[in-house]
């Protein structure tokens, strides 16, 4: 299995050589854009770590937090993942099982707008 953080320092490391950065430092914002999301992936990947081995909720309360929590810090990769393709111009396209995960939960039930990290490919 891929391990996750290990391809975030690969990245790192291409980005990092002396050449690439400095196409990557003339682009400020496709730069700025890649390490956030650089580090956002990272940052996402240790909540995903910690849920899998540390959470016992133990009330319906933290149930729902739980879950409500794990989708949004998926939503959130899957996002920084895209914006890291955007910003070395690679074509990006999400996973089809991804899209319809958001698609069910991202489905407006009450006739409210959607929020907009449902938009997988509308950045």
């Amino acid at each position: 299995m891929v391990k996750i953080l290990e391809q975030i320092e690969k990245v790192r490391d291409f980005i990092n050589s002396p050449r690439k950065r400095q196409l990557l430092f003339e682009q400020t914002a496709d730069w700025n854009k890649l390490c956030s999301s650089l580090d956002v992936v990272g940052d996402t990947e240790l909540a995903i770590e910690s849920y899998l081995k540390d959470i016992k909720p133990r009330s319906v309360g933290e149930t729902y937090l739980a879950i409500y929590g794990i989708l949004q810090v998926l939503f959130v990769q899957q996002n920084a993942v895209q914006h890291i393709a955007e910003s070395l111009h690679l074509q990006y396209e999400a996973d089809l099982l991804l899209l319809e995960i958001r698609k069910v939960i991202c489905t407006p039930k009450s006739g409210h707008n959607v929020s907009p990290f449902c938009n997988l490919n509308q950045g």
